[in-house]
């Protein structure tokens, strides 16, 4: 196996490493700009690591499926907490 060392870009943390099934923690990948979601091919910020291969998510997708997802992976990388929340403004909108 070959370990890959990580680095985040300034600002960031690593996050925490995906966590198997069997509670079992791997090592850690950061999803950056250039990985894609399969459904959609907006930002992936979700990689599930299944027997057969991996696939991205952005977060709606993995939003909409994720007890299925969760259920049948060998792993989870979610970073979904590195999307920024909407802010409100002074008149009630909301803008990112």
């Amino acid at each position: 196996m070959t370990t890959i060392a990580a680095t985040p870009p300034a600002g960031r943390t690593l996050p925490p490493a995906p966590v198997p099934a069997n509670g079992t923690p791997t090592e850690a990948q950061i999803l950056d700009s250039a990985d894609r979601c399969d459904q959609c091919s907006a930002r992936a910020y979700v990689r599930a690591t299944f027997a057969s291969s991996d696939l991205l998510f952005c977060g709606h997708h993995f939003t909409k499926a994720e007890q299925r997802i969760r259920s049948t992976a060998k792993a989870v990388l979610d970073e979904r907490s590195y999307i920024l929340p909407a802010r409100t403004t002074g008149t009630g909108a909301t803008s990112a």
